[in-house]
């Protein structure tokens, strides 16, 4: 949007056509207590953000400063931007899309160097920058890869801005503003989404931006770790990588099936001469972890941090998400969809693909320990192993047909010949 102002820590915008702006419930949130939970029931107060007249606007403000160029302001709280994926494969990936979609639409070559003025500063209303940067390192990498002239402000600088116009008679102008904002993203169009991710779905679904959007971001990060950048998957050669959380003791896979994966795999690249490796994110740097993951035709693991790798991985690559039976969280379905990667959402001996089946895939389902094992934060995740194996082969060989409805093998679907 243009010319957002702020006065005294609330937005405004300024129009005498107030029927033509987006519902302020879905462009930011209230404010929350620190520690309070998300609560997407709960909209905006004036306080947070309100809609004025050019004539309200010239009574009420004596001093307007004016902030040129392109502001990202993230107006989310603390529960959960540290978070590799949150803030680079969702948070990162939304801002991406909406910059391309407004600055380069048609965008459509991947080695395409993109205006370096794409934005001037990045604002967190609402967190700390220790928080954002979170310790793995990748949150910073991305920015400032991607944007390496721009400015970032914090919660501390912005309680400065509302201080030094704490008397409502002088305001910011905010010359062209991408707001993001989560809850705001689930008051939008619930139940459906909870993901930022799942509006940058939703925008290459209506084809809104088409094209290689992504690449350019994906080979900048790629050529600054000093990774091979891939087009296409090999035609031979491929490498699987298993992004093992067993380390962890949290959410990770029974220890006899972990082994057993490990085995089949190795059985299954031997046999056709194709490369193995196992990722533990706390055994590698950053960017040993980017070149091995963007040379990678598949990936695979247990639901966590480590599958935003995919945000690495050449164009139609192949995505393996383990869950434990009957859960599902969309985070990585999601984006691996809009970058046109190829999903499997695995319930121990059953896997299913885009469109996901419903109702056994539905946006949110987080088991709890009922059974003893841990539930779906456990250490006991089942997995049969010798159905990955012939999965993978299957898919990188051409030959994998799924059902109209997502099944792809497992109790509802007879495995093809």
């Amino acid at each position: 949007m243009n010319n957002l102002y702020s006065s005294n820590g609330t937005f405004f915008l300024v129009s005498d056509e107030p029927t033509t702006l987006p519902a302020v419930g879905k462009l930011t949130s209230r404010i929350l207590p620190e520690g309070s939970p998300l609560n997407f029931l709960v909209p905006p107060t004036e306080d947070d953000i309100k809609v004025i007249s050019a004539a309200d606007a010239a009574a009420r403000w004596h001093t307007v400063t004016a902030l040129d160029g392109t502001t990202i302001i993230i107006t989310d709280s603390h529960n959960f931007l540290g978070h590799f994926f949150h803030w680079c494969a969702e948070e990162l990936f939304g801002i991406w899309l909406m910059l391309v979609g407004h600055f380069a639409p048609g965008l459509s070559d991947p080695n395409a160097i993109l205006p370096r003025n794409f934005a001037q500063r990045m604002i967190l209303t609402r967190i700390d920058n220790a928080f954002w940067m979170g310790s793995h390192h990748f949150n910073p990498f991305y920015v400032f890869t991607a944007f390496p002239a721009i400015s970032v402000e914090d919660r501390d600088q912005w309680a400065q801005r509302t201080f030094i116009t704490r008397d409502g008679k002088s305001a910011y102008r905010f010359e062209q503003v991408l707001l993001t904002d989560r809850a705001a993203s689930i008051r939008s169009r619930p139940p459906v989404t909870e993901m930022i991710a799942s509006g940058a779905l939703a925008a290459v679904e209506k084809d809104v931006v088409r094209g290689v959007w992504w690449e350019p971001y994906r080979r900048t990060i790629l050529r600054a770790a000093g990774a091979q950048i891939l087009n296409d998957l090999p035609q031979k050669g491929h490498l699987i990588t298993y992004i093992s959380r067993q380390k962890r003791g949290r959410r990770c896979l029974k220890a006899d099936d972990n082994d057993a994966l490990v085995k089949v795999l190795e059985d299954l690249t031997a046999k056709r001469g194709w490369e193995f490796k196992i990722v533990t994110a706390e055994d590698l740097t950053m960017e040993e972890q980017v070149r091995i993951t963007a040379r990678s035709s598949v990936i695979l693991g247990v639901h966590g941090n480590g599958l935003s790798h995919l945000l690495h991985q050449p164009p139609n690559a192949i995505v393996i998400e383990i869950l434990y039976p009957d859960g599902y969280i969309n985070c990585y379905g999601w984006t691996a969809h809009v970058r046109g990667l190829k999903y499997f959402a695995i319930h121990n001996n059953t896997a299913a693909t885009y469109p996901l089946p419903q109702p056994e895939y539905r946006f949110y389902i987080n088991p709890k320990d009922v059974k003893g094992d841990g539930g779906f934060h456990g250490p006991n995740i089942p997995i049969d192993a010798p159905m990955i194996g012939l999965l993978i082969e299957k898919q990188l060989d051409g030959r994998l047909q799924c059902n109209s409805d997502g099944h792809c093998l497992g109790p509802q679907r007879v495995f093809p010949a």
